[in-house]
């Protein structure tokens, strides 16, 4: 299971494709030098031709200019392979058909939402109309909230819950691992369908599939447990490979939510540590706020499902309100099919309106034009921005990718640490004790553009103490990044981390 593990994550790293992409373009071009010599200038400047007209295309899209950028330096470098590999990516029909199909699931939830609460009393209330018109991202009050500051402590709760579900459990995953982690929440949920309890999972076809690949839902369906896969894999690279669910959510009985950066697998809860100790963190909501993320689980659930049932037997919120909680919670979900650029808005929002400070953790650091922009203006306004990264990298190429933003961070007063026990896969932002958002969001391309993706997002609630405290305690586990460090870091490091900036939007 081990080299399984490993052969794909050679399989689908990205400099894979960047090798075979090359391979292949040698071999044409020598194919072609071969067998058609004298038409070979001509063969070559239809590619360019062809190049330049996909080129035209992009320049066109409404699109970010990096991922613009990107894709004409891969066409520009690579015009054969760039074409093919834009196209499959592209293919418009895929596109219209998935975003047909989520269109259709987000109209089937409209008449579930509450619109009613009135937020127009607080300084956010330009935000929450946003989030509830164009994101269908209600705001929620009366609901309790509770902060996990790593992922043992978020898994004994969970376990607590689900051995007291009644009705049902929701589970969706980006990765489920075999493992303690796994065996122990098998063996409950396996005791759970035993007493009638209905149980559904839904996991990512690529992050899952090292381990399970087809055969894990014929298992589960043999359990009594409903099973899904998201985008399983497919021979040819398309769309569905690029886009996954990195969504990680629970929900029980339509009372209890849960979502963080925290996956069903033994790095996880520190049982297995391949990068150090794994920091990560969680969150659990209790009241109305959990209609959110039923819906989220059923819209995934259905996509490409004709016919939709009645969500009404799972919706209970209006039961479980939390009377002594004040603040206003906003659970909300993001897609790369959504109109709206929902998570990425939600960081911006929090870096505009913070007046003395912002505090990040994040595993990876992969920041468009704007985000880069925005951060810097917001320490030139005189706000102190924390960004805590990793000092033990998962993913070597993106660290390198992180760091070469380091230098231009920090000349513009915003402070880097690292964290030194090992790797943080935690999604926090907030600020100045008011706001905070808790997810499994990165500061990356892939969360803000490429996957599906949810958070909770957090306006003067008493738990953003916690999360301030959680940070807080982080840093104290930090080294801060001086500009001097980057002298010291190897020249090729430095090299690669600026070529990747080219390509960032399609690692």
């Amino acid at each position: 299971m081990k080299i399984v593990k490993i052969l794909f994550r050679i399989i689908f790293h990205p400099l894979t494709l960047v090798v075979i992409s090359l391979l292949f373009q040698i071999f044409l071009v020598g194919f072609f030098l071969y067998f058609f010599r004298q038409y070979f200038l001509f063969l070559f400047f239809l590619s360019y031709l062809l190049s330049l007209l996909f080129s035209l295309y992009i320049l066109n899209q409404n699109q970010n200019p990096s991922y613009k950028i990107s894709w004409l330096c891969l066409l520009f470098f690579l015009p054969i392979f760039g074409v093919i590999f834009y196209f499959l990516t592209h293919i418009p029909f895929i596109k219209k058909k998935i975003s047909s199909e989520i269109a259709k699931g987000h109209h089937d939830i409209l008449r579930y939402l509450d619109s009613s609460l009135d937020f127009t009393a607080t300084s956010d209330h330009t935000f929450f109309h946003y989030m509830s018109k164009f994101g269908y991202f209600p705001c929620y009050q009366k609901t309790k909230a509770e902060y996990f500051s790593d992922g043992i402590t978020f898994f004994n709760d969970l376990m607590l819950e689900i051995r007291q579900a009644k009705k049902y459990i929701f589970l969706e995953f980006f990765i489920i691992e075999d493992g303690v982690m796994w065996n122990t929440l098998l063996t409950v949920l396996k005791q759970k369908v035993k007493e009638g309890i209905e149980i559904r999972i839904l996991y990512d076809g690529i992050g899952s599939i090292a381990c399970y690949a087809d055969q894990f839902s014929k298992k589960m369906t043999e359990y009594g447990i409903l099973c899904k896969v998201f985008f399983p894999i497919k021979p040819i690279f398309s769309l569905y490979q690029n886009h996954r669910d990195h969504r990680k959510i629970c929900i029980i009985d339509g009372k209890i939510a849960y979502t963080g950066g925290i996956n069903i697998g033994d790095d996880y809860i520190n049982r297995k540590q391949r990068f150090g100790y794994w920091k990560d963190c969680g969150i659990k909501l209790i009241g109305p706020a959990v209609d959110r993320f039923t819906l989220l689980f059923f819209e995934m659930w259905n996509l490409g499902v004709a016919d939709h049932s009645s969500y009404e037997d799972y919706l209970f919120g209006d039961i479980v309100r939390q009377a002594d909680c004040t603040g206003t919670i906003v659970p909300f979900g993001d897609s790369p099919y959504h109109p709206e650029e929902i998570a990425k808005n939600v960081y911006l929002h929090i870096l505009n309106s913070a007046t003395q400070f912002v505090h990040i953790i994040t595993p990876y650091l992969v920041l468009d034009h704007e985000l880069l922009n925005t951060l810097i203006f917001t320490a030139k306004r005189g706000v102190k921005i924390q960004i805590i990264m990793p000092h033990i990298p998962d993913k070597k190429m993106v660290n390198c990718l992180g760091k070469s933003y380091y230098k231009e961070l920090m000349e513009n007063s915003i402070e880097i640490y690292e964290y030194l026990p090992g790797f943080c896969h935690a999604k926090v932002f907030s600020s100045d004790f008011e706001r905070a958002v808790v997810g499994t969001i990165n500061l990356d391309y892939r969360s803000l553009y490429l996957h599906f993706e949810c958070g909770v997002y957090l306006y003067r609630d008493s738990v953003i103490q916690n999360v301030e405290h959680d940070f807080q305690s982080t840093l104290k586990e930090c080294r801060k990044i001086r500009v001097s460090d980057i002298k010291y870091y190897p020249f090729y490091k430095k090299i690669l981390g600026r070529v990747l900036r080219l390509f960032s939007p399609l690692l």
